[in-house]
């Protein structure tokens, strides 16, 4: 079970980052309106989200490289930030899937075990893959449909 939990964990941050390969650096800074986060933001606060809950539950995974830096607002992240923060914090929650090694093992700070907290994070980053191509269709910038429906393609994600 812990070797199937893993294989999709992986599955999720392959798709991240065929979605993060697709984005155009010059799109990272748009929005869907006023108060909303840039695609770049979307994106960053996807790694900065695990990095938290792995601060929470696990510090001693991100020793050392703790939150990302605080960017420009102006230019926000860059698309080498965000690949960096999104597999550093993957990284970590595998050594945290493979540490536990039980997906019924009980972690700190989240109930009701790995499994759930897993299911929560692919949950968290797919509501965010959704939010980064409407955001960008909104501003005229639709990406190929391949990539829209390759986000869904899990069996091509797990062989990867």
């Amino acid at each position: 079970m812990i070797e199937n939990l893993m294989h999709n964990w992986q599955a999720n941050c392959s798709i991240n980052l065929d979605l993060l390969e697709a984005v155009p650096e010059e799109t990272l800074g748009l929005s869907a309106g006023k108060g909303a986060r840039a695609v770049g933001e979307i994106l960053m606060h996807m790694a900065n989200v695990r990095n938290q809950w792995l601060k929470a539950i696990t510090p001693d995974l991100i020793k050392g490289h703790g939150r990302p830096a605080k960017l420009d607002k102006k230019t926000g992240p860059s698309k080498k930030d965000i690949r960096a923060a999104i597999e550093q914090t993957a990284a970590a929650v595998k050594l945290l899937i493979q540490q536990t090694g039980d997906s019924a093992g009980t972690i700190k700070a989240f109930k009701p075990d790995l499994m759930a907290f897993i299911f929560y994070l692919i949950a968290h980053d797919a509501h965010h893959r959704g939010q980064v191509l409407l955001t960008l269709r909104l501003c005229g910038h639709r990406l190929n449909r391949q990539l829209a429906y390759g986000i869904w393609d899990w069996s091509k994600h797990m062989l990867e």
